[in-house]
């Protein structure tokens, strides 16, 4: 981790302090010390932060705090004959400026989130559930922390960085509730992996996250399906853009219909509720509204569902599927052809029709009707691969209208757009938005409609490259760039895509 919280208080004169936390930590086990060497304790607990900022202003007077405890433990173990780091004067040996191997960031996955919800170790007041353990909401004219059971928020709702007025930092609440938890069960767990990581690898390193995820595989393989953490969610909701004060369908609807969302099937799909919820798991209107608010930092409701490049938004989340080895060959970088049916993409989310409510009857309705409506809609989705028959499909293309130093391409077809679909028929959003039967071939003929008989590549593509077009490659670039291009984002070994005789041997050979 890196020390510099003298930059909060004036710039700094030396470099941040790479600082090894858990080899210190180790090494003070070894001599029988622990964590109270270094952090305070406050209300029966420690300060896992080490905040002594938050007390201190002065920026000499917070030097000498650090320096006093750091080059001071030094000269103390020195003293008693121990090899020590750094002494007074030595001050590049700490001032490194260097952060080492990044931390990885922690993400409470759901399987490791129901592992806490099920464990017969945590229990609030003594109950039978164990939400209240760890989610709290806080009574100022009490001043006490309490369970709100079924209003359970992400974290972040509350703890920020930076810190803002009273409320910890979500480090610091983060370590404090979790560390002094594992901490508490070491002296009573028989043995070492039924208790939680109490050093900062067991959660932030590379490896620490590794074995993480490799917990997570082996429960979800046991169980089948990790259990819904139920919070009072709904299994499929009708999602409108609302106005911000009567919450009726806002005019920036433009004609669209309500969007029946698969709740309980995208909580399958993912591994934690933050890939769409960042902060607050209410509703995504409560932040985003049509016109913007300062709530939600003025992202427009319609930029939170569509915006492309936001991991977060709908839209976006769907194009970083398209990634996968398994589609990254069709949905490469290539441009988007400028087609029209641009309200029909739409009509793939957004219903409409004589059965679909429009968004003013959805604001009207009350929430069971809601997700009632919704669920009605989602079962009907057809999310089954389409393709033509088999026979349909060529079996072999010979690729020979530029054979020259090379024979020509012999083309197993049919093979290829089998292999394809068979990689993509168990997901069932690549089913649903595969609309028609020859969605799957415009990933090769990519300019037209989809067709069982689509143009050939050289229909669009000439010999030579024409200058005036020059987004539009010549007919050899273009066969190479599309089977080259897709075999290197499907990851495929053979054949190699700069392998020429794998596909067409050359000229003269027998």
């Amino acid at each position: 981790m890196q020390i510099d919280a003298i930059s909060q208080l004036e710039e700094l004169s030396m470099p941040r302090v790479r600082f090894a936390h858990d080899k210190h930590t180790d090494i003070l086990e070894d001599r029988g010390k622990d964590c109270q060497t270094c952090h305070m304790v406050e209300d029966g607990g420690l300060v896992f932060s080490y905040e002594r900022i938050a007390k201190i202003k002065d920026p000499d007077a917070l030097k000498k705090v650090y320096h006093d405890n750091c080059i001071g433990c030094h000269t103390s173990m020195r003293q008693d004959g121990v090899s020590s780091g750094p002494r007074d004067g030595e001050c590049r040996k700490c001032h490194t400026g260097g952060t080492g191997e990044r931390n990885q960031s922690f993400v409470m996955e759901k399987a490791l989130h129901y592992e806490h919800w099920s464990s017969q170790d945590i229990a609030y007041q003594d109950g039978e559930e164990n939400c209240g353990a760890c989610h709290h909401k806080y009574n100022a004219e009490k001043n006490v922390l309490y369970w709100d059971e079924g209003e359970e928020q992400n974290c972040r709702d509350c703890h920020e960085d930076p810190v803002k007025e009273d409320v910890r930092s979500m480090r610091a609440a983060a370590h404090d509730q979790c560390v002094r938890c594992h901490a508490r069960k070491r002296d009573t767990a028989e043995k070492e992996n039924e208790i939680g990581p109490v050093h900062c690898e067991g959660c932030h390193s590379k490896k620490g996250r590794q074995e993480i995820k490799r917990a997570s595989r082996q429960l979800k393989e046991k169980m089948g399906e990790i259990p819904r953490l139920e919070r009072g969610q709904p299994q499929a909701a009708l999602m409108i853009p609302t106005g911000e004060a009567q919450g009726k369908a806002a005019e920036s609807s433009q004609g669209m219909g309500p969007v029946p969302f698969d709740h309980r099937g995208h909580e399958i799909a993912l591994d934690t509720c933050r890939v769409c919820h960042h902060e607050s798991l209410q509703a995504c209107n409560e932040c985003h509204t049509p016109s913007g608010s300062e709530k939600g930092d003025f992202v427009q409701l319609s930029q939170a569902m569509h915006e492309t490049q936001s991991q977060r938004s709908c839209t976006g989340c769907h194009e970083k599927q398209k990634e996968v080895s398994s589609c990254a060959g069709c949905h490469d970088p290539r441009p988007a052809p400028d087609q029209p049916g641009e309200v029909e993409r739409c009509r793939a989310c957004h219903i409409k029709g004589d059965q679909a409510p429009t968004a003013d009857e959805v604001a009207d309705m009350d929430a069971e009707n809601r997700q009632k409506t919704a669920r009605l809609f989602v079962d009907a989705r057809d999310t089954t691969l389409k393709l033509y028959n088999r026979e349909d499909i060529p079996e072999n293309v010979t690729i020979d209208v530029l054979a020259d130093e090379y024979k020509a391409a012999e083309m197993p077809h049919r093979r290829i757009v089998l292999a394809m679909a068979e990689d993509i028929e168990e997901n069932k959003m690549a089913g649903y938005f595969h609309r028609e039967k020859g969605t799957l071939c415009q990933g090769c003929h990519h300019n037209s409609p989809a067709s069982k008989d689509p143009p050939t590549c050289r229909s669009c593509h000439g010999k030579p490259f024409n200058e005036k077009d020059p987004l539009k490659p010549g007919l050899q670039a273009a066969y190479h760039q599309q089977c080259m291009n897709c075999h290197e984002a499907m990851n495929l070994d053979e054949p190699a895509n700069r392998d020429c005789t794998a596909c067409h041997e050359k000229a003269g050979q027998p």
